[in-house]
């Protein structure tokens, strides 16, 4: 069954609406929830009746803030598959089942949408994509024709389910990401690259957000619908993105602008840190709104937030108020169709 819609607008296309999107699904299941994740993977759970209802409640807590707003807010829903793709799917010895882990995935937020009429007008269905190795590590970097061939698969899988475009999160270096860009021009879906920042605003291969943006352009033709930013802390990036800021308007650069969200984590600790860690650290929910806020003030085009390790619903809760009590304060710039 096809749930997508292509006729709607998506977040780069409708930039005067604010969409949220979830927060940390695989934290909340495992620290939370007490859920078993083999490998972080969060479709395990759709593969029985007992996991297919319990992440139907985690999206219906996120998608009833929306639905309840009074404002001009979207949502997109994020689909469990950031652990689908072939490398990772023969470590849970589920190979053959590629197609039906993005069926049910999509199918799960479908559902989800259905229960909320409100929702219908600014909602997106999109399929998620991982990085092939370790989120924080740069063991192997494949090259960029190596990384189309190998999320080809899984977002050719995403398509046929009815996906509305696909998201690749906590990337951690430019061959992947054009690799993944590469793969959604083929196959015809729009895509999103979000990358993992270290404490100091970089990758761990020490890039800055400006060489990946503007090398990945120049290799696919301005290919993703736009860029996130996801997996730290807004405090991690906030003081690069403010001398970012300033050096753009001498510039007159454009890159800045190809930022278009961001998913940070709850816990101002580094990755480093984080890993080491025996429980989790949800950092505190109301100041996490005021630093989005923040980051929205520096990225007036950027128009999709929410939370990442260690947030839950309450973080995105904190986006939405600190949003809706400074407008008009955070101006949003015009769509742009082109």
């Amino acid at each position: 069954m096809c749930f997508t819609n292509a006729t709607k607008l998506l977040p780069h296309q409708n930039r005067d609406v604010l969409y949220l999107t979830d927060s940390g699904l695989e934290t909340q299941l495992i620290f939370k929830d007490g859920f078993d994740l083999p490998e972080f993977a969060s479709f395990t759970l759709l593969l029985d009746q007992r996991g297919w209802e319990h992440c139907k409640q985690y999206y219906r807590r996120h998608a009833a803030l929306v639905a309840d707003s009074t404002n001009d807010v979207g949502f997109v829903f994020e689909s469990m598959t950031w652990r689908a793709s072939p490398d990772w799917l023969k470590k849970l010895r589920c190979e053959d089942r590629m197609q039906e882990i993005a069926n049910k995935s999509i199918q799960l937020l479908a559902e989800v949408r259905e229960e909320f009429p409100t929702l219908a007008k600014n909602t997106i269905l999109s399929g998620t994509v991982g990085p092939r190795g370790d989120a924080y590590a740069t063991e192997h970097i494949m090259s960029s024709e190596e990384a189309k061939s190998y999320h080809l698969p899984l977002i050719q899988a995403i398509q046929k389910a009815g996906a509305d475009m696909v998201s690749a999160f906590t990337l951690n270096n430019t061959n992947e990401g054009i690799g993944i860009v590469l793969a959604a021009q083929e196959v015809g879906i729009p895509c999103v690259l979000s990358y993992t920042l270290e404490t100091d605003g970089r990758l761990v291969t020490g890039e800055s957000m400006k060489q990946v943006i503007e090398t990945i352009d120049a290799a696919t033709n301005n290919g993703p619908a736009y860029y996130m930013i996801n997996c730290a802390h807004p405090t991690h990036f906030l003081p690069a993105l403010k001398e970012a800021s300033v050096d753009d308007k001498k510039s007159s650069s454009h890159w800045i602008s190809r930022i278009g969200g961001v998913r940070g984590n709850a816990s101002k600790r580094s990755h480093a840190e984080l890993d080491n860690a025996t429980e989790l650290d949800e950092g505190n929910p109301e100041e996490f709104g005021k630093d989005n806020l923040n980051v929205m003030k520096l990225l007036p085009q950027a128009n999709v937030f929410g939370g990442c390790c260690g947030t839950d619903v309450r973080h995105v809760e904190s986006i939405l108020s600190s949003y809706v009590e400074s407008s008009p304060a955070v101006v949003r710039k015009k769509p742009s169709l082109e």
